[in-house]
This record gives structure tokens, sequence and C-alpha cells, in this order.
């Protein structure tokens, strides 16, 4: 499960925001404490934690309902810190910059592995020295192992599936080489 289903799934409600419908929504039957709203919605006065994974302009706009919501836990998830970037992809470092400046205001830090934690905790060590990091390891799609055994592919024909940002930093361009 992801936290976007296992979160609704215990009980809690859910509130995606977003500047457009996420692409794994239509690929997922409905979940009725999962709602996404679009474009600035109006949300309930009670949120608890606010998260975003962006260091841009969709993390500003959840920088501003922490604002909103002083009490909300502010947590950050990072899947590559621009130290990261340096180190295992320097052609690509110069082609982009991540700002800290979301995430110096975060409460609690969320990586997808120990590596990334360790990068993130020193790339913020100066802006954020305060925040805890807590490993969310990559999920399973329950629902799409579910899915696959009605396939109507032969059991005994082996495939490979893969998935993630076709960008050529991220190996889309050798993922089926």
């Amino acid at each position: 499960l992801s936290l976007h289903d296992a979160l609704p799934i215990s009980g809690c409600e859910v509130f995606v925001i977003t500047n457009m419908m996420p692409a794994w929504a239509k690929d997922y039957p409905p979940i009725s404490n999962l709602k996404i709203l679009l474009d600035r919605a109006p949300v309930p006065p009670d949120l608890d934690i606010i998260l975003t994974d962006s260091k841009d302009a969709e993390g500003q706009g959840a920088l501003e309902y922490k604002e909103l919501h002083p009490n909300a836990m502010f947590v950050c998830m990072s899947f590559e810190t621009a130290n990261w970037v340096r180190v295992f992809i320097p052609e690509f470092a110069k082609q982009i910059s991540f700002s800290r400046g979301i995430f110096s205001h975060a409460d609690l830090f969320l990586a997808c592995s120990n590596q990334a934690a360790k990068y993130l905790l020193e790339w913020m060590k100066d802006d954020n020295p305060r925040a805890k990091c807590q490993v969310i390891r990559p999920v399973v799609n329950m629902y799409a192992l579910r899915e696959a055994d009605k396939s109507p592919w032969p059991a005994e024909k082996q495939f490979a599936v893969w998935t993630g940002r076709p960008s050529p930093n991220k190996g889309g361009d050798v993922a089926f080489d």
C-alpha cells in the first residue's frame, strides 16, 4: 500500500491537493476517504499533516496551506537532492537547481531509502537542522498485482514491467534496452 491508500483505508480522511489530476487516480478504484482537490479548492479547517514532494511551485502551495493551518505538521518528501545528483549524475546536476526554501520549513522529512535520507539530512543540515527524517520505502502495489492475475498473457510467458519517470537521468531512456 502507498500513503494515499494506507491512510484512507486506516480511517484517515486524506486530501490530495494538486494542480492537476494525478496520473495514478484513473488506475485505482475509488477510496471513500481519499479526496483529490484541484487548484486551491477549500479544505477542512482541521488538517493534521501537510505533505509535499515538491521543491518548486507545488511545494510553495503546500507551504501556503501550512501558513493557514499552523498546527498541522509540514512534511517534505524527497526523492533526490542537489548533493545526491552531483555525486551520482554530475552531468545532469548542471541542468537543475534545487532550492532549500520550502524544505527549510519542514517538521519532518521523508526519504525513499537510507541513502536518500543521508543525502537529504546532509543537504538540509544548515537550513533546517531540527527536522528529523523517516525512511518510507517504495511500496508494492497490491491492486496492480491482483489485476495482473487477470492478464490475457500466458503465465509461462515472462515479461518485465518498468514504471517511473521517463527522464534520462532516471534511466527512462534505457528502460527497455
